[in-house]
């Protein structure tokens, strides 16, 4: 069992490897800038080059190669995403490495008016249709989902739930509570027809805005094929008024279920909560606290 010691020694190793690998790729010394808001999983830096200002993010590999053909499949539309290559690091590190351009400005606030654009921004992702359900698969030749329907998502959803996530954590009284919630909402999950693409996390904090403008979407490692009330579900557990901004941009002829965005917080939450207990955080209780809730009100 690695210690924080060894953790922390291993990213600043891949940390090296990466600016190494960005180094080979731009021809040009990298200067390695303040560290970025992340997750458990990925490392971000800010960093120069020739005077330019950079993003270098590397973590999880499948989550970085998502990232950059949901990046690469957006360039040019009407929705603004930061230009990205996808590197290789040196020998020894970790894999490969995103480098992205680099924004003014800094994440939306719950209440900031960069969330009506988006809003906007949304509504058109919300209008390609794609191939699959469920994350968006990194190894394909298209940008699709990775399972055959959006049911079939939700049920490895589940299994790898009861797998990952220790019963001391989510106990056998809740697992049966959340089966039952989804037992009953099968019709919605049945979902016919094609899927849409998904952002997968949108919150505040990845809505990018200056001087209160909007300015783009980031952080696309969670994107996905499906139905669009999932986007929406997790954007609501800002609170009512980034919701309310949000969707002032989205189209206010949209009818929101209020059971269906609680059975999506739920689900998103429980695959938050997974994904923390397979890379070790102790950011659970957040987390298991919507869980309890969107239970017991479904």
């Amino acid at each position: 069992m690695s210690t924080g010691s060894d953790d922390h020694s291993m990213r600043r190793s891949d940390l090296a490897a990466a600016v190494v690998g960005a180094e080979d790729y731009l021809k040009s010394p990298v200067h390695l800038g303040r560290a970025l808001s992340g997750s458990i999983v990925n490392t971000v830096h800010e960093i120069r080059v020739d005077g330019k200002r950079m993003i270098l993010k590397f973590g999880e590999e499948s989550g970085i190669k998502r990232e950059y053909a949901v990046l690469l499949e957006l360039k040019g539309r009407r929705l603004p995403v930061p230009r990205a290559e996808l590197v290789k690091a040196s020998a020894g590190g970790p894999g490969v490495v995103l480098l992205m351009d680099a924004w003014d400005g800094a994440a939306a606030e719950e209440d900031s008016p960069a969330l009506v654009g988006a809003g906007r921004a949304l509504r058109h992702l919300h209008s390609l249709e794609k191939n699959g359900f469920g994350p968006v698969d990194p190894s394909a030749s298209e940008v699709r989902g990775s399972y055959s329907s959006w049911s079939a998502y939700v049920d490895h959803l589940l299994e790898r739930a009861w797998s990952r996530i220790p019963e001391a954590v989510l106990d056998a009284e809740l697992r049966g509570l959340i089966l039952t919630v989804v037992q009953e909402s099968a019709d919605s999950l049945s979902h016919p027809g094609n899927g849409v693409l998904l952002h997968g996390d949108l919150a505040p904090r990845h809505v990018w805005c200056h001087d209160e403008r909007f300015v783009g979407l980031i952080d696309w490692g969670d994107a996905m094929v499906g139905d669009p009330v999932f986007d929406i579900a997790r954007a609501s557990l800002a609170g009512p008024t980034a919701l309310k901004l949000l969707m002032s941009g989205y189209g206010q002829e949209v009818e929101l279920d209020a059971r269906l965005l609680s059975l999506y917080r739920l689900l998103w939450s429980l695959s938050a909560l997974t994904g923390e207990c397979e890379a070790g955080g102790d950011w659970l209780e957040s987390y298991l606290n919507i869980i309890i809730k969107e239970a017991a009100a479904g």
